[in-house]
């Protein structure tokens, strides 16, 4: 999967479980100041445990790893 792939099925994920979340990192410093390139891209989402499990299970499949632990434990303690 391209990055571009990746970034529009995560930025989907969010919109369709009615998640908020804004794009930072490289993206957002290309937009707003300095132009970088970089191969990432950086999604803050704004969670609680029910739409942690549901944006966990909108990755599920052979393509993505997401732990439910692990985003259970960041909703849990805001990380």
């Amino acid at each position: 999967m391209q990055s571009g792939e990746l970034l529009a099925t995560a930025i989907r994920a969010a919109e369709t479980l009615g998640i908020p979340y804004m794009l930072v990192g490289s993206l957002a410093s290309m937009r707003y100041g300095e132009p970088r390139l970089t191969l990432d891209f950086d999604i803050v989402v704004d969670l609680n445990f029910a739409s942690a499990e549901k944006l966990c299970q909108a990755f599920d499949g052979p393509d993505f790893y997401v732990s439910l632990p692990a985003a259970i434990e960041a909703v849990r303690h805001r990380k």
